[in-house]
C-alpha cells in the first residue's frame, strides 16, 4: 500500500505528547508512515529526508514564520493546529500568532472550534477553503472511550496523595522560568499570581488535613512556589507527566482561565475559577467554572454540586456524539497532495541536536509509546502491532510492521 510520511514535532512534552499519539496511532492504520518527537530534532530531520507533510503546532508570529518557512523552503506540505487556538483575545491572535505571511504557506489549517475559524476567515477570507473545524486530539482523549486510558496511573496518584485539590496556573508571562518580568502590559498576570499564592495560604491553613497539589505552568519557575509555600506540609509543588491523569484524580481542580479548567469540565470534575478580580481575557474557562472570588466561597464550592454550560463550550471547541478530532484530521490529511511511497523508508540519521540551556529539553521512550499504543489496542481490540523505530534521542519512526 502506499503510504505518506508525517512529521510530528513535539515542543511540550506534557502538554501534547498523548494527543499526538492518540493521531499518530489512527495515522498509521490509515496509511501514514510519523516521524515523532523533539521539536527541533523533527525539523533538522526534515532537511534530508523524504518530503512529506509537517505537522506544525503554532506559536507567536517571530517563531511561526520561521519554522513554517523552513518546512515550505524544503518542499514539505505544511498543516497546522495550534495549541492556543482555543483560548485567545482576537485582535492580539491575530497580530502574534495568525499573520498572513505564514498562513499562506500552509496547506491545512485546523480549528479547535468556531470561535476560531469565524477569527481567521474574517480575517482572511481568501484562505476560507483551506481552514477547518476539526476540534484537537487533546480533547479527544477526555471522552468517555478514552479515560480508560488513564485509570491506573490516576489510581497510583490517588494512592500516593489521597483525596487532593489540583491548583493550575498560567503565569509564565510574569513568574519566567529566568525569575519575575514586571510589565506595564501584563500587570494583571502578576497581580493574578499574589493572589494565588495568598488563596493558597489561606486555604492550606484553613484546610490542615486536605492536600493541596499546585502544578505550575511549563513555563514557570517552580522555586518561587517552593518558596512562598514550603512552610505547608499538606502543599506540594508538581508538574510531571500528562496532565489528564491528575484531573482524573483530583478532587476538585482549580485555575483562573486555564484550558485546564475546561479539560477537567469535560471529564465532570468539580471546577472551581478563582477570580479576584475582572480581567479582560479570554474567560470561557471561568464561565464553564464555579467561580469564586474570594477562599471562603472555594471553600463553599467544595460542599456544592457543579454546574453545567454545554451551551457556551459549543461555539469554541467542536463537539459532536460519537466523533473524534483525530478522524476529522485524519481525513484531511488524506487529501494533502505530497510524496507517495511503497517501500520502508531509510531515514538518513544525523548528530544529535544541541539546544541552549533556555530550550526546553524531554526524554522520550519506546517503552512510553509502546505502552500508550498497546491501551490502545485493547480500547479498539486491535492484534496489529505499530512498528517503533529509534531515529537518534527522542525521535521515533513509527510505521506497521
Amino acid at each position: 500500500m502506499a503510504r505518506k510520511l508525517i512529521y510530528l514535532p513535539i515542543e511540550v512534552k506534557a502538554r501534547e505528547l498523548d494527543a499526538k499519539l492518540l493521531l499518530a496511532y489512527y495515522a498509521v492504520f490509515a496509511g501514514f508512515d510519523i516521524i515523532i518527537g523533539d521539536m527541533p530534532t523533527i525539523y533538522t530531520l526534515s532537511e534530508t529526508n523524504q518530503k512529506g507533510i509537517v505537522f506544525f503546532k503554532g506559536g507567536p508570529h517571530g517563531f511561526r514564520e520561521r519554522m513554517i518557512t523552513h518546512s515550505y523552503e524544503f518542499g514539505h506540505q505544511i498543516v497546522e493546529l495550534d495549541e492556543e487556538g482555543f483560548l485567545f483575545q482576537p485582535t492580539l491572535y491575530l497580530q502574534d500568532r495568525m499573520q498572513k505571511k505564514s498562513l499562506d504557506m500552509v496547506t491545512q489549517e485546523y480549528c479547535w472550534g468556531q470561535n476560531q475559524f469565524d477569527t481567521i476567515v474574517g480575517a482572511y477570507p481568501q484562505s476560507k477553503d483551506k481552514v477547518f473545524v476539526t476540534g484537537n486530539p487533546r480533547f479527544d482523549l477526555l471522552s468517555p472511550k478514552y479515560r480508560q486510558l488513564y485509570k491506573e496511573d490516576s489510581n497510583q496518584l490517588i494512592d500516593k496523595y489521597g483525596d487532593f485539590i489540583l491548583i493550575n496556573t498560567r503565569f509564565s508571562i510574569y513568574n519566567t522560568a529566568k525569575g519575575f518580568k514586571k510589565t506595564v502590559h501584563f500587570k494583571h498576570i502578576e497581580q493574578l499570581y499574589i493572589e494565588f499564592i495568598k488563596m493558597i495560604k489561606q486555604l492550606a491553613s484553613e484546610l490542615p488535613n486536605q492536600t493541596i497539589i499546585v502544578r505550575p505552568h511549563p513555563g514557570e519557575n517552580r522555586q518561587s512556589y517552593q518558596k512562598e509555600l514550603h512552610t505547608f506540609q499538606n502543599v506540594k509543588i508538581i508538574h510531571e507527566g500528562s496532565l489528564v491523569p491528575w484531573l482524573n484524580a483530583a478532587k476538585v481542580v482549580i485555575h483562573n482561565g486555564c484550558t485546564s479548567g475546561v479539560e477537567a469540565y469535560l471529564l465532570d470534575k468539580l471546577v472551581i475559577a478563582y477570580v479576584p478580580f475582572e480581567t479582560k481575557e479570554a474567560q470561557l474557562p471561568n464561565v464553564l467554572s464555579n467561580q469564586a472570588t474570594t477562599v471562603e466561597e472555594v471553600i463553599q464550592l467544595l460542599k456544592d454540586s457543579h454546574k453545567r454550560n454545554d451551551d457556551i463550550l459549543h461555539n469554541h471547541y467542536k463537539i459532536e456524539n460519537d466523533t473524534h478530532a483525530y478522524t476529522e484530521i485524519i481525513s484531511l490529511l488524506e487529501k494533502v497532495d505530497t510524496v507517495s511511497y511503497q517501500e520502508r523508508l531509510r531515514i538518513n540519521k544525523f548528530p544529535v541536536v544541541k539546544r541552549k540551556k533556555s530550550k526546553r529539553i524531554f526524554s522520550l521512550t519506546e517503552n512510553e509509546i509502546a505502552m500508550f499504543f498497546h491501551r490502545l489496542n485493547e480500547i479498539d481490540n486491535k492484534k496489529q502491532i505499530i512498528d517503533i523505530h529509534e531515529i537518534c534521542s527522542n525521535v521515533y519512526y513509527l510505521s506497521l510492521e
